[in-house]
């Protein structure tokens, strides 16, 4: 296969030479996986239950201090958890998306988004699971939501804006060691300034700004009121939607001006 000409051209191929390296990344992934959880009995249910763990105590202190209706948080707070372990936390994965991989990307040369992919990968798997065991949790407490059908092009639409965000932030942390310290304390304000755990409406009116121009809060919303039977308003898809494409041009962007220099960066 010949070599395409133009950095734009370059950068287009990368993404399209990382999809057809799916059957690959999606065997490392899977191996990867059964490395990392060898000998434990739950495996990667481990993760769901520190997820279900910080939910129930949020939920007992949101509850308990705030005076809120247990019943009805419970599902809110999980989801909310679950939506931020997916647009969140990821991020704060992706600063290590290419520095993890230094030694494979000097050994191999696959494009970019064979590691972006990976990442992304293990993020879906983790997902799946805390979903799962979401689902049984409320099951068993007869707390059961119907999901709306909109959960699976949010779902969809969250991975591409992750995927997007998760190639930025690998290239500017593979480049400048200091932004995933950054980018890890940033998360963490975020996560109490986002509706994770809290719902959008206890705001005053002047407080309303950090939920309608808040991109996490946004893709909370996307997919947490479809994953609780609800759906999402025309601004949370607008917002995403604009999103993801912002994300997408930008991420090109870098891929065509410094796709060349990552592997010397790491």
């Amino acid at each position: 296969m010949s070599y395409p000409r133009g950095r734009l051209a370059s950068a287009v191929h990368d993404v399209v030479q990382g999809v057809e390296l799916t059957p690959i990344w999606y065997q490392v992934g899977v191996n990867q996986l059964v490395a990392r959880y060898r000998r434990t009995i739950l495996g990667p249910f481990w993760v769901a239950g520190s997820l279900i763990a910080t939910a129930l105590a949020l939920w007992f202190v949101f509850g308990s201090l705030m005076g809120a209706d247990y019943h009805s948080t419970f599902a809110y707070i999980v989801a909310g958890i679950m939506g931020w372990s997916l647009v969140g936390a990821s991020i704060v994965e992706a600063t290590a998306i290419f520095t993890s991989s230094s030694s494979m990307m000097q050994m191999h040369r696959f494009p970019l988004m064979f590691y972006v992919f990976l990442q992304t990968h293990r993020v879906v798997i983790n997902f799946a699971h805390q979903l799962v065991a979401f689902w049984l949790i409320l099951l068993a407490l007869r707390m059961f939501p119907i999901p709306n059908w909109t959960f699976i092009p949010a779902f969809l639409l969250l991975l591409g804006t992750i995927t997007g965000m998760s190639l930025l932030v690998g290239m500017i942390s593979a480049r400048y060691k200091d932004v995933s310290y950054m980018i890890g304390i940033v998360m963490q304000m975020l996560f109490f300034l986002s509706p994770v755990f809290w719902p959008t409406e206890n705001l005053p009116p002047k407080r309303q700004f950090l939920v309608d121009y808040n991109p996490f809060a946004q893709m909370l919303e996307v997919l947490r009121k479809p994953l609780l039977g609800g759906m999402p308003s025309a601004y949370n898809w607008t917002f995403v939607i604009l999103l993801t494409v912002g994300v997408w041009i930008t991420a090109l962007i870098a891929l065509m001006l410094y796709r060349k220099r990552v592997v010397f960066w790491v």
